[in-house]
C-alpha cells in the first residue's frame, strides 16, 4: 500500500492508533481499521517510534536527529545528537525525560522540550532500547559488551559497568526492577542493589555474583599464561574486556585513552564530563572523554608539555607506574641500587643501568619497586633475563617502551 518497507516494530497508542517508521523516511499514523491517518517526512528513518505519556511520538533517525511529533502529525521539535540513531526506540521516564542511545558511544537524556539534559559515555555504540526502573535509574547495553546503569542526574549508578558478553540486544525490565539481559546463550537477570549490581544467569543454580572467567574464556589465553590470573581477575571486575572474536590479545599495546579507562575503573572512581575539555586533542565526542577527564580530575594523568593528551598514543611502562604511584599517593624515591643489575630500555634504543641516567620516571619506578608494583627481577614478560656478570644475572626493563595488555593487567592487579 505504501510501496516501502516498515523499518521496525510499530507503536500502538491507547486509543488504537498505530505508528510505524517506514524506509521511505516517513513516520505513518494508521487508524485502527488500517487506513492512513497521516504521514510526516523525517530523515533516514530506521528506528521504531515510542509514545510519551502525553501522546507525543518520539523517533530517532540516521540523520542524527531525535524527532518529536504531535499526535496530529505536526512536528513538535527535532534535536541534533552526536551520532546516528540506527535502532533503539527511545525510553520515556514518568517525568517526561527521553532517553536514547547513539552510535557516537553515548546515552542521551533529553527534556520534554527537546533540549539535551546530559550525555553519558559508553565504550561503543548503543544499539538497544534503554529501560528505566522505579528509582529513575536508566540501564543500557553497548556493543562493548557492558551493561551501564545511570542515575537520573547523569552520574553512574555503579562504580563500573557490568560485563554481559554482548550488550547490543534489547533489555527487559521486570516489575520488581530486575533487568533481563540477553547474553549469547544465556539470559542474565541483573538487580540494582544500592550502588553495586548483582547478576544471576538464568540457570537451575543461580548465583548472586558475576560468573568468574576461566582460562578457557579467551581462545588466545592458555591456562599456563604468566599473566592469566591477573587478566581474569580484572575481567571479572569489569575493568578489562575481551574482543568480540573471543580473544583477549594480551600482547597488544594499550593506548593512553584505554589506560585512563582501565585505571579509573580499577580504582572505582567516577567518570567526569566537563563541558570544556582539559586537552585540545580530546573532544567531548571521543569514546574515552569521560574516562580521561575523570583520570585528570583525580590527578592520575597529565598531558604533554604542548598541552595535548594524545589519546591514541601508546602508554609506556613508565607511564603505567607513574599513574599507579599517583593514584596510591606513595612517596617518590630513587630506584634502589641493584643487585641484580637492571638495564632500562628506552624508545630511542638507549639502554642504561637503572637510576644512572636521571630519567624523569626514576622516582616513580623507585616508588613502584618499594611498594611491590615492580619486582626485581620480575616475570619474563616484564623484566627480560639477559646474560651478564651481575649477582643474580642482568635484566632488561623496557620502562619507556609501550606496555601491552598483559603487562598492564599485572600492574593494575598488584595495585
Amino acid at each position: 500500500m505504501m510501496g516501502a518497507q516498515i523499518s521496525d516494530s510499530p507503536a500502538i497508542a491507547n486509543e488504537g492508533t498505530v505508528y510505524a517508521s517506514v524506509n521511505d523516511d516517513n513516520l505513518y499514523a494508521f487508524n485502527p481499521n488500517g487506513s492512513i491517518r497521516w504521514n510526516v517526512t523525517l530523515g533516514g528513518l530506521a528506528a521504531p517510534p515510542a509514545i510519551g505519556g502525553d501522546g507525543t511520538i518520539y523517533v530517532g533517525t540516521g540523520d542524527k536527529y531525535l524527532y518529536a511529533v504531535n499526535p496530529a502529525g505536526s512536528l513538535k521539535w527535532k534535536t541534533a545528537l552526536g551520532g546516528s540513531i540506527v535502532s533503539p526506540m527511545p525510553a520515556i521516564a514518568a517525568n517526561g525525560t527521553i532517553y536514547t542511545g547513539c552510535d557516537d558511544y553515548k546515552l542521551y537524556a533529553l527534556r520534554p522540550d527537546g533540549s539535551i539534559l546530559w550525555s553519558f559515555p559508553t565504550g561503543d555504540a548503543v544499539e538497544a532500547t534503554p529501560v528505566i526502573d522505579a528509582t529513575g535509574t536508566v540501564f543500557c547495553g553497548s556493543r562493548d559488551g557492558q551493561l551501564y546503569a545511570v542515575k537520573p542526574d547523569g552520574s553512574p549508578a555503579w562504580p563500573v559497568p557490568l560485563s554481559v558478553g554482548d550488550g547490543s540486544d534489547d533489555l527487559a525490565m521486570g516489575g520488581d526492577g530486575i533487568v533481563y539481559v540477553p547474553a549469547g546463550e544465556k539470559l542474565l537477570a541483573v538487580g540494582n542493589r544500592v550502588a553495586s549490581p548483582s547478576l544471576t544467569p538464568s540457570s537451575p543454580s543461580p548465583t548472586t555474583s558475576s560468573p568468574s572467567p576461566t582460562p578457557g574464556s579467551f581462545s588466545d589465553l592458555p591456562a599456563a599464561y604468566l599473566a592469566g590470573k591477573e587478566i581474569l581477575d580484572l575481567v571479572s571486575r569489569g575493568v578489562l574486556n575481551g574482543y568480540p572474536d573471543g580473544t583477549f590479545r594480551p600482547e597488544s599495546p594499550v593506548t593512553r585513552a584505554e589506560f585512563a579507562k582501565m585505571a579509573l575503573l580499577s580504582l572505582g572512581l567516577s567518570m567526569v564530563t566537563p563541558p570544556t575539555p582539559a586537552f585540545p586533542d580530546l573532544s567531548p565526542g571521543h569514546w574515552a572523554y569521560a574516562y580521561v577527564e575523570g583520570a585528570v580530575a583525580n590527578g592520575l594523568v597529565k598531558g604533554y608539555p604542548d598541552g595535548s593528551y594524545r589519546p591514541e598514543g601508546l602508554v609506556t611502562m613508565a607511564e603505567v607506574f607513574t599513574v599507579i604511584v599517583r593514584a596510591k599517593g606513595w612517596a617518590l624515591v630513587n630506584p634502589p641500587p641493584p643487585p641484580p643489575d637492571v638495564l632500562v630500555g628506552e624508545l630511542n634504543g638507549a639502554v642504561h643501568l637503572m637510576g644512572t641516567a636521571g630519567d624523569w620516571f626514576d622516582p616513580y619506578l623507585g616508588s613502584a619497586i618499594v611498594n611491590g608494583i615492580l619486582l626485581i627481577p620480575d616475570s619474563p614478560q616484564i623484566t627480560k633475563p639477559l646474560p651478564g656478570p651481575g649477582p643474580g644475572g642482568t635484566y632488561l626493563l623496557e620502562a619507556n617502551m609501550p606496555a601491552n595488555r598483559a603487562q598492564t593487567a599485572v600492574f593494575l592487579a598488584r595495585m
